[in-house]
């Protein structure tokens, strides 16, 4: 603003405790430089992201504190209690945290989990989980598309969208599963016609 100088803060990247506060600034760079400090620090800095994560008011802070956590040699188990967090935008980071620590090709959460997940209240949450289970040929995968197809409500077309992403490649399972689930006249509903619409396989046809 006029007549407002222009104060560069200083940070201290050497210590815990400076990164710590530096992970909390809203420059990227600075964040990018305190990520790399507390991470190559592994496991001593469990205790403080922990209380981090756990204490902080700010789901933003919240949610760096998980990133952190998740990469730790435990970090599965941060992810898994973020997933029951109040908050849906730390659900959905827990569930994108989940797929960069889990090998390629096996689905990044359990049977329990997915379920959960898949019958979330918030819609964006289902929208992350139909993203998490994209070109997984594993049969639980088309399960959980098939309930996540089950709950679009007929008007969120990013939901719509999600489910046509997820399915991109095996269309002819998913879409076969949940025909299963649709009744004798899947196109009796307004969310019905759209999924076959979306929907790129033979069988969407008739």
């Amino acid at each position: 603003p006029p007549n407002t100088s222009y104060k560069t803060p200083a940070h201290n990247f050497t210590t815990l405790e400076g990164a710590l506060k530096a992970i909390q600034s809203p420059n990227v760079s600075v964040r990018y430089l305190a990520w790399n400090k507390i991470r190559s620090l592994g496991q001593s800095a469990e205790s403080v992201l922990s209380k981090m994560y756990q204490t902080s008011a700010n789901p933003r802070m919240k949610a760096r504190a998980l990133w952190l956590l998740s990469k730790l040699p435990n970090g599965h188990n941060y992810v898994s209690a973020a997933l029951k967090d109040a908050n849906a935008d730390l659900r959905i980071t827990a569930i994108r945290a989940a797929r960069q620590i889990t090998a390629k090709g096996v689905l990044p959460l359990t049977v329990e989990q997915l379920n959960l997940l898949a019958s979330d209240s918030e819609p964006q949450v289902r929208r992350e989980v139909a993203l998490a289970i994209r070109h997984n040929t594993d049969d639980l995968a088309a399960d959980i598309w098939a309930q996540l197809a089950n709950r679009y409500d007929g008007q969120d077309r990013w939901y719509l969208e999600a489910l046509g992403v997820s399915a991109d490649g095996q269309w002819d399972k998913f879409f076969g599963t949940w025909l299963k689930l649709a009744g004798p006249n899947p196109t009796a509903s307004a969310k019905g016609k759209d999924l076959v619409w979306r929907a790129r396989t033979a069988a969407s046809v008739p």
